[in-house]
């Protein structure tokens, strides 16, 4: 329906230019997240503004909610195969093509948003997405914020001890699944769209997402007690298949570029934005969102965020700290 309504402003785009829309190359940004979310919006404007800019010479089909893969995985599969054109990918799902990048799903890692902001406009992201690049022969068109990454659960969480062989869902990416380990739950891996039914089933007792993803999924429904424990400043790559960016003809790889860098800040600027405000729309709903002292959590896992248990190292951790 979505797609629909960006497809009906790129015919009006298209009429007010005597462009044919047929005409137009297509390009497909497939993604997992629901439609509400301001990743999927802000492709619609996307859309829209590259059939404007181009003058309608292109147009940008996004399917959302996972409609051309069920997993990261998948996305990355079909981009690679040439089956979809860009898509988003976590910063988790890439670390073993390029560890090093994979700080940027680091727990702990960034301070606040502003210092993950800090990150994404730094030189280092720059070197870090040239070695991604490189090492898996795709294009990096962007980086977009997902959120700080909570818990959800059916029972209070305090601190350490209430996390001690906690079943709770994670996704099959290394850097979720050890930071996980390392704080004492007991994550068991089960498909994103599987997650609502796993909690109602009492499979797992808790999951951890950021707090606009919990509230567009309703995880909040069967796991009723949030707690901001902020373990994660997530992140995804906005990523391009190579062999199309590099057959785009040069002036409009310059204005597609500009359009998903600008989409890749207002996905980041919205969603920050939603986040905060969703602290006091879940309580206004009578969700149980309570704080947690996260110093403990951060010093449980201190040794192996700055050693070599993650793959980017003390090095960039360090020059990560660095950022301002």
């Amino acid at each position: 329906m979505r797609w629909k309504m960006c497809f009906a402003a790129v015919m009006m785009i298209s009429i007010a230019l005597s462009v044919p829309v047929r005409a137009a190359e297509r390009i497909v940004f497939a993604h997992l997240f629901d439609e509400s979310l301001p990743h999927h919006q802000d492709a619609l404007w996307a859309c829209r503004e590259m059939a404007k800019r181009t003058n309608g010479r292109y147009v940008m089909e996004v399917l959302g909610r996972g409609a051309l893969g069920a997993t990261d995985t998948e996305h990355l599969e079909a981009l690679k195969a040439g089956m979809i054109d860009a898509t988003y990918v976590s910063f988790s799902h890439v670390s073993d093509v390029y560890g090093p990048i994979s700080i940027g799903a680091g727990p702990y890692v960034f301070r606040d948003y502003r210092h993950w902001e800090a990150f994404r406009d730094s030189g280092l992201f720059q070197e870090l997405k040239t070695g991604y690049e490189n090492a898996a022969g795709v294009r990096v068109a962007g980086m977009v914020y997902y959120g700080q990454r909570h818990i959800t659960s059916k029972k209070p969480i305090k601190g350490l001890e209430d996390l001690k062989g906690l079943p709770i869902r994670s996704g099959p990416m290394r850097t979720i699944l050890k930071t996980l380990e390392l704080l004492g739950t007991k994550p068991v891996q089960i498909p994103f769209h599987e997650v609502y039914q796993a909690l109602k089933s009492n499979i797992v007792e808790a999951q951890e997402n950021p707090l606009p993803t919990i509230f567009a999924m309703k995880f909040y429904e069967v796991a009723n007690i949030v707690t901001l424990t902020a373990h994660f400043t997530d992140g995804q790559l906005v990523l391009f298949n190579r062999s199309r960016w590099d057959a785009l003809p040069e002036g409009d790889r310059a204005i597609i570029g500009e359009v998903l860098r600008e989409m890749s800040k207002r996905v980041s600027d919205n969603t920050r934005e939603d986040e905060i405000k969703l602290i006091k729309t879940l309580r206004n709903m009578g969700v149980t969102v309570n704080e947690i002292d996260k110093a403990p959590l951060i010093e449980a896992l201190r040794p192996a965020v700055t050693s070599d248990a993650f793959p980017w190292g003390k090095v960039i951790y360090d020059r990560v700290q660095e950022l301002q």
